[in-house]
């Protein structure tokens, strides 16, 4: 089975009890398809893992729950307390989702995985992961919004 080690990067804004926060962030995600469907697979958010029937609509399913996750993270808290949860669950990995992601990245580097597709995502260091931060915007009553991208780790290991 060949699986893809992609790293979606997130921007999330949400209104809260009181304030409107920003959650931005990325997480090592890894893809392979299996039984005729997508599946998706976060190293971080605890191993969250969702099922589509394209790549896009499991990437979407995935983006969905982490949106359910800050959304109710925020609901009756203040943002001290919200950015805590967010950050801890940002930050709860799956040490075998990360192990195959490691495994799946190196067969990626040695040339192992057809792109599939895969050869039009952009580019980045895995070290360019942005880790998952939350800011405190000025005033609640926010428009809800997502920006997100879809990119692959470089081919070869380069020295940050």
């Amino acid at each position: 089975m060949r699986r893809y080690p992609l790293i979606l990067t997130f921007t999330y804004t949400v209104d809260g009890d009181g304030y409107a926060a920003r959650v931005t962030g990325g997480t090592r995600l890894l893809a392979h398809h299996a039984d005729g469907e997508w599946v998706c697979s976060a190293v971080s958010f605890g191993g969250l893992e969702t099922r589509g029937a394209t790549l896009r609509e499991a990437q979407d399913l995935f983006l969905a729950e982490v949106r359910d996750v800050i959304v109710e993270s925020a609901s009756g808290v203040g943002f001290d307390t919200f950015e805590r949860e967010i950050l801890r669950i940002a930050g709860s990995l799956d040490p075998d989702t990360a192990e195959r992601w490691s495994e799946a990245l190196e067969e990626f580097r040695r040339g192992a995985l057809a792109a599939d597709g895969m050869e039009k995502l952009r580019r980045i260091r895995e070290a360019d992961i942005p880790p998952v931060a939350v800011q405190l915007l000025t005033a609640p009553g926010v428009v809800h919004e997502m920006r997100t991208e879809l990119t692959i780790p470089m081919t070869q290991s380069r020295a940050a």
